[in-house]
């Protein structure tokens, strides 16, 4: 979703209903299937509507994930978190809606930024950006979701770089990645037009994923807070392939005061790396600087 590319025609078309929404455009195809953006209620195109697809996942199945997914999710009014406001099941599509952002994806931010020639941002602008995504998570985890995808297309920042993360929760719903593996036997089939996922997507998530997500869902707190540490080390950076030797990627100023930090929270063991937002936030090198 939110990491839609090229926009596409798409399973709906303008001016279909969706629950309590109407569809006005397709955004483009992601990992986990179709975005929409979409009118609401109040008569303004304030929704995103996430058509996804229903591989191998039974309609009762999802219905129950997604109405977990909603009761754990409904009311949440942090300034950091695109709030859910509606998901459905039938037998043909599965979809769940957000709060639209009015801000800029972070990954359009840097594709920016490079052209512009200003290169990746300064430890002052990554402090502000992770400070804000693990405050999103303390208010998400608190209500046990687990995001299961933090990555710069899932963050939405304006240009004093206010952060909003979308998708919360989906990618564990779907069970991505395993999601598009070899179907199980009684599985639904995938050969409804759109729902190919998109490639880009697919690969830039589990690149920021933990690695006990690489081939079959996982997720947990401690994933989320690995994403945090990899997000944090491709701000700094600029890479999103780590090698062998990515902590010296890293110049040497950063790596003297977040070294540590990083290290802890990219351990391969989940045992070994912060085991809490807070606990991550709270050892954040400087956070007792960064002004809201």
């Amino acid at each position: 979703m939110s990491d839609t590319l090229d926009a596409s025609i798409g399973c709906l078309q303008p001016g279909m209903e969706v629950g309590s929404f109407t569809v006005m455009e397709c955004l483009g195809v992601g990992a986990l299937g179709e975005s929409y953006s979409a009118v609401g209620p109040s008569g303004t195109e304030d929704t995103v509507v996430h058509l996804l697809s229903p591989q191998k996942i039974p309609s009762d199945q999802m219905m129950l994930r997604l109405d977990g997914l909603l009761e754990r999710g409904n009311g949440i009014q942090n300034s950091h978190v695109l709030e859910f406001v509606g998901a459905e099941t039938d037998e043909f599509f599965n979809w769940v809606a957000f709060r639209k952002s009015d801000l800029f994806s972070l990954n359009a931010m840097i594709e920016a930024r490079r052209e512009g020639g200003f290169g990746m941002f300064g430890e002052k602008e990554v402090r502000r950006i992770i400070f804000q995504v693990l405050l999103a998570l303390c208010v998400l985890h608190k209500r046990g979701i687990v995001h299961g995808s933090i990555k710069p297309a899932h963050c939405f920042v304006d240009e004093d770089l206010r952060l909003e993360i979308s998708d919360a929760g989906l990618y564990p719903l779907i069970e991505f990645p395993s999601h598009y593996g070899p179907p199980d036997e009684g599985a639904l089939s995938n050969d409804i037009p759109g729902f190919s996922p998109q490639v880009s997507s697919v690969i830039e998530s589990t690149i920021f994923n933990a690695p006990e997500c690489a081939e079959r869902p996982e997720f947990t707190v401690e994933s989320d807070l690995y994403s945090v540490g990899f997000l944090t080390w491709y701000l700094f950076s600029g890479h999103k392939r780590a090698g062998a030797n990515f902590f010296y990627e890293l110049s040497e100023e950063i790596r003297s005061e977040w070294g540590a930090w990083f290290l802890r929270a990219t351990e391969p063991l989940p045992e070994n790396r912060f085991h809490s937002a807070e606990e991550m936030l709270s050892e954040m090198p400087g956070v007792e600087i960064v002004a809201e």
